[in-house]
């Protein structure tokens, strides 16, 4: 922008400035429209507007504050008062939004990971219907209240599970968290109907981790080794789960193994398979 300065009658048509400060007329007429950035003179025949060289400086400020996500009021706030301690306040708030998004961003490349790895793992299922045992770490999860239901007493209408997941869905919403969380979503049995062979889902756990904060209970799911079972599933049709979960106490109660925690069933992202997990035993 060099050549400008040294301008002979300093008056720079709107289409020049736009094409050196590399944005379109149009921009330059909402500057205009707002008062962030006033012509030196505008046409008394066509309202043609003509800027000077000595305003390429606000509007290269005017760039570099929505470069980093100021919004065109925040910044005809700062330029209008010319107060140091509003711009502090405002390039705080900017950095706290954009530390969030920050967060926000990190804990969906973390999920998308933990996808992708799953897709690993789904390439090499076990063998379906074939009860195994497998070690898994500690875990956390939100844990929601269900209205309770029997796997095997057959439902009419909408899917008391299809339903917990449609309030989940709408508790996520309020309080701002990824809706892909629902793909982390367990059935959960307690302990003490298992062992009363009560097949009563009374609650939905959330698989997460720690970069995930909310103001909903979390639940730690203990590391311990688990009995396991992949089986055919049909979505949303418990009847298919409790078969599988027959056959998974069956295995259990042969090999003469201690249930001693909770039954979570949890169904993988495009995947045809229902994961009959988790029986912890000893």
């Amino acid at each position: 922008m060099s050549e400008y300065y040294g301008h002979s009658n300093d008056q720079i048509s709107i289409g020049e400035m736009a094409e050196k400060f590399h944005i379109s007329p149009r921009t330059l007429r909402l500057y205009h429209d707002m008062g962030l950035l006033i012509p030196q003179s505008v046409g008394n025949s066509n309202n043609y507007r003509y800027y000077s060289v000595s305003q390429f400086q606000r509007l290269e400020m005017i760039l570099q504050m929505k470069s980093v996500g100021l919004s065109l009021k925040q910044i005809k706030t700062i330029l209008d008062t010319r107060n140091l301690s509003v711009f502090e306040a405002l390039l705080s708030e900017q950095i706290d939004k954009l530390s969030e998004q920050i967060s926000t961003i990190s804990s969906t490349r973390d999920t998308l990971i933990k996808q992708l790895n799953s897709c690993a793992h789904l390439r090499h299922l076990p063998a379906l219907n074939a009860p195994f045992i497998e070690f898994i770490p500690k875990r956390l999860a939100f844990a929601f209240d269900i209205e309770p239901y029997d796997l095997r007493v057959p439902q009419e209408g909408i899917s008391p599970w299809a339903q917990a997941l449609d309030n989940i869905k709408d508790t996520l919403l309020e309080h701002d968290m990824p809706i892909f969380l629902l793909n982390q979503a367990c059935c959960a049995i307690t302990r003490e109907d298992l062992m009363n062979r009560r097949y009563r889902c009374s609650s939905a756990l959330l698989l997460t981790d720690d970069s995930l904060t909310a103001a909903i209970p979390r639940q730690v799911i203990q590391s311990g080794t688990y009995a396991c079972l992949y089986c055919n599933y049909i979505a949303m049709d418990s009847r298919s789960e409790s078969e599988g979960l027959d056959k998974l106490l069956q295995f259990i109660d042969e090999n003469h193994y201690q249930i001693i925690g909770p039954y979570l069933a949890r169904s993988p992202p495009r995947c045809q398979y229902l994961i009959l997990t988790i029986i912890r035993f000893w």
